[in-house]
């Protein structure tokens, strides 16, 4: 006979398992709601912990008498607070001044010193190679501060037949950071004018001066004068300038005639020895225009002329 004994023990163990299944499931996700609500109230207990301690805290702040930190009885005499070593210490004797002005006053500085100084400035001082042996001396000298400054400008050329000067003297005043004007007299042509004056600093620092001319006849003359410095380095300078003249009026005596009447370009070469001091040689062109060019010519004269200088330029 049979024994039907381990039948009954597999399906026994069956219903056991399926009857314990759904009471571990069910007993899982209530244990895991309960972790969830535990962990959110410790949570919202540990908040309301902290934010009584940080609330003293600032009260601590806010009164130090009170405060458990307190360090007003600490002598600090003997504390030593010099922090200059760490932005490097003092400066040398020779470093370049922050605004690279070099110890000059000046209005392209972009502020203002109502200081009186002054300053002589020898653009060009030099000898061109021409069949004339023409000397050449222009320049400007003022005194003044950045708000008024009385200026003096000359440009005289000198050779073997004659002699021309063009000296004038103004007020000048600023007109903002980078431009000034000035109204003075000046002296060209072997007489007296009005003179208006606009000069400055262009973008990309091209420095441009133009000046109008009234006599007390009417009559009027512009001139436009523009140049730069490119640095090619430290010392090497190249300068290339152009300058150009025109009258209101024609005037044959002494060959000027209405409209644009001359153009001068010019293009030199600088070695700074010092910011201060720089020799240097050049080519320099004039070209007379238009009626002015057709008087010339009328009385033989050429109407173009290349030449070769040199020379040097300062400032004290």
């Amino acid at each position: 006979m049979r024994k039907k004994a381990p039948h009954l023990s597999y399906e026994n163990n069956i219903m056991k398992y399926l009857i314990l299944l759904p009471i571990s499931l069910v007993s899982s996700i209530a244990f895991s709601a309960d972790n969830h609500q535990h962990d959110e109230h410790s949570q919202h207990q540990m908040a309301e912990i902290s934010q009584p301690e940080t609330h003293q805290h600032n009260s601590q702040e806010a009164n130090p008498s009170t405060s458990k930190h307190n360090h007003s009885s600490m002598n600090h005499d003997n504390m030593n607070h010099d922090m200059s070593s760490m932005q490097g210490g003092n400066a040398p004797a020779d470093a370049r001044h922050p605004d690279y002005s070099q110890g000059r006053v000046s209005s392209h500085t972009g502020s203002t010193h109502n200081h009186a100084a002054w300053s002589v400035r020898i653009n060009q001082l030099e000898q061109l190679n021409d069949d004339e042996n023409t000397t050449v001396s222009e320049g400007v000298a003022w005194y003044g501060s950045d708000s008024q400054r009385l200026r003096l400008t000359w440009d005289i050329e000198h050779n073997q037949q004659d002699s021309h000067q063009d000296v004038s003297l103004g007020w000048q005043k600023p007109l903002d950071s980078f431009w000034n004007y000035e109204i003075g007299v000046a002296y060209q042509a072997e007489q007296t004018w009005l003179k208006l004056n606009v000069n400055g600093l262009m973008p990309y620092r091209f420095e441009l001066d133009g000046s109008l001319l009234i006599d007390e006849q009417g009559h009027s003359m512009l001139m436009l004068e523009s140049d730069y410095d490119l640095r090619l380095t430290q010392r090497w300078v190249l300068q290339p300038s152009i300058q150009a003249t025109a009258y209101g009026q024609e005037d044959i005596n002494t060959q000027q005639g209405s409209g644009f009447a001359a153009l001068k370009t010019g293009l030199r070469l600088h070695y700074e020895v010092t910011r201060r001091f720089a020799p240097y040689v050049g080519v320099q062109q004039q070209r007379f225009l238009a009626k002015t060019a057709d008087l010339r010519t009328q009385q033989g004269q050429t109407n173009h002329e290349t030449t070769w200088l040199a020379g040097v330029r300062w400032w004290f």
